[in-house]
């Protein structure tokens, strides 16, 4: 299901509960398959009073991952929906959670790590954001969606030039994903 019909279908939802999507997704008691059509629902809207109604139960549930190495696919995707929503909205407490999520000592699955590395792109001021993705993309035991995740978001930190000549000075020592991307530079 993609995202409009999940929107759509969360706005039905909230719609026939008599109640809104800020309330469906703000209620630890609902489904959690509710409140992550309300979350794409009110991600989708972009209003910001909205998002200031949510920001702790969105903060919360961006921080679900934190010390999880396996979750539901539904967890998953609610938490990488809530940073990137935090991100979106240059949140000053996203970058932090999101360089943890990073950090290989700190296990959390693909999807969060992906959508935390895609966030920090969010963030080209933060000296410790852009280390955080260089270390995902210098790491060749990370994944390679992550490692893609965090090229694109250095895009973010650097000029084209500049990123392709740092890209090209790092070490590959074996490292077959990071040799065929310089290949793929060249």
């Amino acid at each position: 299901m993609n995202r409009a019909a999940l929107a759509a279908a969360a706005c039905a939802l909230a719609a026939c509960a008599g109640r809104s999507d800020v309330d469906v997704f703000n209620d630890p008691a609902r489904a959690y398959a509710d409140r992550l059509d309300a979350l794409l629902a009110l991600r989708a809207a972009g209003d910001p009073a909205a998002y200031d109604a949510v920001r702790p139960a969105l903060e919360a549930e961006a921080a679900r991952a934190a010390g999880l190495s396996t979750m539901s696919g539904l967890e998953e995707r609610g938490c990488a929906e809530a940073l990137l929503w935090l991100a979106e909205r240059a949140d000053g407490a996203a970058p932090t959670l999101m360089e943890l999520y990073l950090e290989r000592s700190r296990p959390a699955p693909e999807r969060v790590r992906a959508a935390a590395a895609r966030g920090l792109g969010r963030y080209p001021k933060e000296a410790s954001a852009g280390a955080a993705l260089w270390a995902a993309l210098r790491d060749p035991k990370e994944l390679a969606s992550v490692r893609g995740a965090a090229l694109q978001s250095l895009r973010a930190f650097h000029a084209p030039d500049e990123l392709r000549a740092k890209v090209a000075g790092l070490p590959a020592d074996g490292d077959a994903w990071l040799e065929a991307l310089k290949e793929r530079l060249k």
